[in-house]
């Protein structure tokens, strides 16, 4: 399966070694909260080059560009795909996009340590982890690394099983994403991500297959990260 095979080729990669963080951390769970005081829905914009779904950025694969569009926008944060096989990405990107006044939520494949760290020294304010992938004690580790380097963390989940690895005691964003990495396909069943995080008062995210910020999906969902159809375009609303 690809995911497996991105996690075994994310075990052997080089670690970005580098130290190109050139600001404090910034607080994504933050940006989202104003968002959702304010009484809209927050949203995180996604950056990617290429995905193996078949998706390739065409029509806004300037980085810098990208992110200058975004301005003005209500943008609460912004994510970038640092994975260099599959997805084209590199940490280079997260340290690009530091440079502009989104938190940044680096999107990769982490399962270890030095990965964290990798994120850290490229820019990065909070990590992606994948609960259908990772063990609770796995995320409980991984969690307590990055909080004690400063960066926020994102748990995903697809299968509504893998949410209860997720524990109930961690100051984590929650995102359920329509998107079955086994499969690449979008098979969306927010009722039934709903009804396990029915008693979770942290902050939920809606990912993959967003075209509209009425999307019917989003009620119960504090925000949403958007990704293909902002990138080439397709996205329908104000944001």
């Amino acid at each position: 399966m690809i995911v497996e095979r991105v996690y075994m080729k994310s075990t052997k990669r080089a670690l970005f070694d580098r130290n190109l963080r050139v600001r404090p951390v910034m607080s994504l769970k933050k940006a989202l909260l104003r968002c959702v005081q304010d009484g809209n829905k927050a949203v995180i914009a996604e950056f990617k080059r290429a995905s193996p779904s078949g998706f390739v950025n065409n029509a806004n694969a300037d980085l810098e560009r990208y992110l200058q569009s975004l301005g003005g926008r209500g943008i609460a944060g912004v994510s970038i795909l640092a994975e260099p096989h599959y997805f084209h990405g590199s940490y280079e990107d997260i340290a690009i996009a530091q440079k502009y006044p989104y938190p940044v939520l680096v999107k990769d494949f982490i399962s270890s340590e030095g990965m964290i760290k990798s994120s850290f020294n490229a820019g990065g304010d909070c990590l992606l982890l994948i609960a259908d992938f990772l063990g609770g004690q796995e995320l409980l580790r991984l969690y307590n690394y990055a909080r004690g380097i400063g960066m926020e963390v994102l748990i995903e989940f697809h299968d509504p099983e893998c949410y209860q690895r997720i524990p109930e005691s961690i100051d984590v964003l929650i995102g359920y994403n329509r998107r079955n990495l086994r499969t690449l396909k979008i098979e969306p069943d927010e009722n039934a991500a709903l009804k396990v995080m029915s008693s979770d008062t942290r902050l939920k995210i809606l990912e993959s297959g967003l075209k509209s910020s009425q999307d019917p999906g989003l009620e119960g969902f504090d925000g949403m990260l958007v990704g293909e159809s902002m990138l080439t375009e397709r996205f329908n609303g104000e944001v």
